[in-house]
């Protein structure tokens, strides 16, 4: 599925072109505002078509004809309803893909195939809600993503000074926790992904990443990132979608803070919200930071629709005395150069680009995560066959011809977790969890996991 039509040249569209271009997709991108489009097509190996994404001469001049799939990621959901019903209707587009904002569309008979023909709804804003939210509820985390609808827990650390495991291998955290099962996918380190082993060495800074069960989780984290971690107390500036999206979901465990400068959307948050409080005032201004206790907050999320004034914010807040940072930074130059002055980074298009990638990867893929801001990515994939028409179906892990990018984490059987150790057998239905770097990586990941011919 290569040939990719991505509607809207927004701040999610532009992302999601560029990473698609950068899989080795075919993309064109139809934006009616020529300048945006223009820019996209300056820095990237890909086609534009201004117009409106709602105009059927437009999506056919796009070659909508010809489109494996269709993204619809304007800014108006209604636009892109109509616009993945066109494509379905004109010409048969094998997927689509609509971003979704409003709740109200939600119903499978308006969305699905005898309402709007979507094969899946997009919320970016609830995707990067969810995740920062996940990793609130679990202190030490720097990302948390469920796997396998819960059975599972995909999560990331980053290596603090004081913690216990700082300095000792990853074969030491066994022997510290023998009755966890785990196991370590990958390791971020000086920009680089290794693949780890239980000689591996862990420093102060790296960031592993590792697939468990869910209870074992907050014993790696203190372990991991040190015993000094609570999130009990959380601001947050920006009571935007993402941001509003954030409080709901922790006001109930946590003391919630929340800051933005529009007095309106102040009132509106205030109306949503049950127990959280709402300020008005600028991220960036110290005299509110400080008379809000800055210093005995547990973690400050900057979350407005503004990278620099979340990154500045974030910043000032470290410096004021919040115990831990997190800021939104849609540009991924971004997270790359602060990983190391701030706690987390969070790029919304590293975390939206996975539910799209699930549909471009071959084989039976039910999602793609992507880690280490996009140096790698983790694959959830559904295995069949048999012996006799699969690679992987009866073979024991340490058996398995693994590519040499591809590290195997784990196996879902019947909602029951399984950790890939050496000897757990690959069995048809299996979902199987890896990591996987690279294009090269992840071409040889779908050639080992297809059935031959042979297989009903």
């Amino acid at each position: 599925m290569n040939n990719i039509l991505i509607l809207g040249c927004g701040r999610v569209g532009g992302e999601i072109a560029r990473m698609l271009v950068a899989n080795g997709c075919e993309v064109t991108v139809v934006d009616s505002n020529l300048p945006k489009l223009m820019d996209l097509q300056s820095a990237n190996d890909l086609r534009t078509v201004q117009g409106s994404a709602a105009d059927p001469e437009t999506l056919a001049r796009a070659g909508g004809d010809d489109a494996d799939m269709v993204i619809a990621v304007t800014a108006i959901d209604e636009v892109n309803l109509v616009a993945c019903k066109l494509c379905s209707l004109l010409f048969n587009t094998p997927k689509k893909i609509a971003r979704i904002r409003s709740t109200r569309y939600d119903d499978e008979r308006i969305s699905g195939g005898e309402g709007f023909a979507i094969d899946q709804m997009l919320c970016p804003e609830q995707i990067v809600a969810d995740n920062i939210s996940d990793a609130i509820r679990h202190p030490g985390c720097l990302s948390v993503h469920n796997i396998a609808g819960g059975s599972a827990v995909l999560a990331s650390f980053a290596i603090a000074a004081k913690a216990e495991m700082a300095g000792k291998t990853i074969g030491d955290l066994r022997k510290k926790m023998p009755d966890a099962d785990f196991r370590a996918m990958s390791v971020y380190r000086d920009y680089k992904t290794a693949k780890p082993s239980s000689e591996t060495r862990l420093f102060v800074g790296d960031e592993l990443s590792v697939v468990t069960a869910p209870e074992y989780l907050d014993r790696l984290a203190p372990l991991l990132a040190g015993r000094d971690n609570y999130n009990r107390r959380v601001m947050i500036a920006g009571g935007g979608n993402i941001g509003l999206r954030v409080a709901a979901a922790i006001e109930d465990s946590c003391e919630v803070k929340v800051l933005d400068a529009d007095k309106e959307r102040c009132r509106l948050i205030s109306q949503e919200l049950k127990n959280a409080l709402v300020l008005k005032g600028r991220a960036t201004d110290e005299r509110i930071l400080k008379s809000e206790a800055i210093d005995e907050t547990d973690i400050y999320c900057g979350l407005t629709n503004d990278d620099e004034e979340n990154v500045l914010s974030a910043i000032l807040a470290k410096r004021l005395g919040a115990k831990k940072t997190i800021a939104l930074a849609n540009r991924d130059t971004y997270a790359d150069i602060l990983r190391r002055q701030l706690d987390v980074v969070v790029s919304p298009s590293q975390l939206t680009i996975g539910s799209v990638l699930a549909h471009i990867r071959r084989g039976k893929v039910d999602a793609v995560h992507s880690l280490h801001h996009g140096s790698g990515e983790a694959i959830e994939a559904v295995i069949n066959g048999s012996g006799e028409t699969s690679a992987v179906v009866g073979r024991a892990m340490a058996a398995v011809a693994w590519p040499p990018e591809t590290t195997p984490g784990a196996l879902v059987r019947g909602g029951k977790l399984i950790i890939a150790h050496d000897d757990a057998v690959i069995e048809d239905q299996d979902r199987l969890i890896v990591f996987t770097t690279g294009r090269a990586g992840v071409r040889r990941m779908e050639k080992l996991l297809q059935v031959s011919v042979g297989h009903i």
